[in-house]
């Protein structure tokens, strides 16, 4: 890898610790000033080098067919949730209609010794 390459490697990795820390800011500033925690996902794991994340389809209603929900995943959470591919959606009576799970490759923390 070149200087260059690595320069903006390294760029990379800065401009995402200090959107973790401007996260992490608001995050304590909400709960300082007692203001209701937002949880964004259904659910959220790492596994593998992967991070997943499930997210409500709220926006959408609940009877629409699997290809027309994948549709509107497609083209409209998709974009907003970049670099997360889609990984599967499907049916949730506790969250009353769809969710969707989304992945990327995630090897920030180095998990084997």
């Amino acid at each position: 890898m070149g200087d260059i390459e690595q320069l903006q490697h390294r760029i990379a990795e800065l401009e995402g610790q200090v959107r973790h820390l401007q996260e992490s800011v608001g995050k304590w500033r909400r709960k300082a000033q007692g203001a209701a925690l937002r949880f964004e996902y259904v659910s959220e794991r790492h596994e593998r080098g992967m991070h997943f994340i499930s997210i409500p389809v709220a926006d959408a209603p609940s009877d629409l067919t699997l290809h027309e929900i994948q549709q509107h995943v497609r083209d409209n959470l998709l974009p907003q949730y970049y670099p997360y591919r889609y990984y599967n959606v499907y049916t949730s009576k506790r969250h009353d209609g769809w969710v969707t799970t989304l992945v990327k490759e995630d090897n920030v923390i180095e998990m084997e010794q």
